[in-house]
């Protein structure tokens, strides 16, 4: 697996293994609000509202290149506490576009596909504000996850992908829970301070989006482009 930094600028360790596994749902899965919420790491019988769908048009000419399959990271089952372990000591990334630095979160989380341990990515566990979804859903012969590609609001090149079905294989597999994914070749990352910052900030003390203020800061710079 390679550990070459994809961003020069940022400090990340080269030897700090990937973050977690990405995954999908099964066919015939219902999305319920109370699954959303759960999958979007809101407390049980939060009333914060849930983001409304995103689209928006591709602007680079040219169809999409497709990308690596069935990278749903998702949050481990109670059953795994290893892995769940695994992915709390992981660093929190900023994620920004690598074509026009529009920043594209700040709750990523670095992965490798569950389909093909080869393959590193990006993941995040809340939809971004500043990209949008582009194209038809689609699936690859790695996985039948349904994905359907994202692009940047800003520039419209495409960024990564959406989970929006995941297959029952993925979702019987230890993943980390995020549906939105970002590839390496998309986005540029530097690793998030925590309040003081004088340490990195770990998985383990994020808040949930509703309750973290960089989370707002990403949102409130989307509403005023």
């Amino acid at each position: 697996m390679p550990n070459s930094n994809p961003n020069p600028a940022s400090s990340v360790n080269p030897a700090t293994p990937p973050t977690a596994f990405t995954f999908g749902t099964r066919a015939g899965f219902t999305m319920t609000p109370a699954n959303l919420y759960q999958m979007m790491g809101y407390a049980s019988g939060s009333t914060q509202p849930l983001p409304p769908p995103i689209f928006s048009t591709y602007h680079n000419g040219g169809a999409p290149a497709p990308f690596a399959p069935n990278s749903f990271a998702s949050a481990p089952a109670p059953a795994q506490p290893a892995a769940t372990s695994r992915n709390h000591t992981k660093v929190v990334c900023k994620l920004e576009c690598r074509y026009c630095r529009t920043p594209v979160c700040n709750r990523g989380m670095k992965a490798i596909l569950l389909a093909d341990a080869g393959v590193e990515l990006f993941s995040t566990d809340f939809p971004p504000p500043t990209v949008g979804m582009i194209g038809e859903d689609y699936t690859t012969e790695k996985c039948h996850c349904r994905i359907r590609d994202v692009a940047c609001l800003t520039c419209g090149n495409s960024l990564g992908y959406h989970v929006t079905q995941p297959c029952k294989s993925c979702l019987g597999a230890c993943n980390n829970g995020h549906f939105w994914m970002f590839n390496m070749e998309g986005v540029q990352y530097s690793e998030r301070m925590d309040a003081m910052g004088d340490k990195l900030l770990m998985w383990s003390l994020l808040p949930t989006p509703d309750m973290d203020p960089d989370n707002q800061l990403v949102n409130e710079e989307a509403m005023c482009r």
